[in-house]
């Protein structure tokens, strides 16, 4: 479970790009804040879904995902990711480790009702993320 600390840091930074205007559908805390095995360094990774993120892309506003950061907190490390992306790409690892590890926050979302887990998330098909083989 991630810290409440954490989460109510991330609704701020969502809040933030929402207010700046980069439509934030939900961002999704992974990595070390996710798993649980935090040290005094670790960052706070974050996802943000944006359909501001699909093609074609403005490098502006990615740009503005890392100034965002300022005031909120040093320790956010933002990656872009398009709705579209999100809802298709299979085949980016990073993608695929934020949907299998992930918490997802929404944007207005109260920390006592957040779905802890990104498995109840489904598919644009209807079915849910799943790992995909290791090929070796």
């Amino acid at each position: 479970m991630v810290d409440p600390a954490i989460i109510t840091i991330v609704q701020r930074y969502l809040r933030k790009l929402d207010r700046i205007g980069l439509e934030p559908r939900f961002g999704v805390i992974f990595g070390s804040q996710a798993r649980g095995d935090t040290h005094k360094w670790s960052d706070i990774d974050v996802m943000v879904v944006s359909p501001r993120f699909d093609p074609p892309r403005n490098r502006e506003d990615k740009n503005l995902l890392w100034r965002a950061v300022r005031g909120i907190d040093s320790r956010i490390e933002p990656i872009a990711c398009g709705l579209k992306q999100w809802e298709e790409d299979d085949g980016t690892p990073i993608y695929e480790v934020a949907r299998r590890e992930g918490v997802r926050v929404e944007v207005g979302t109260d920390i006592h009702n957040l779905r802890t887990s990104m498995n109840s998330t489904k598919r644009r098909d209807g079915e849910p993320y799943a790992p995909r083989p290791n090929p070796d």
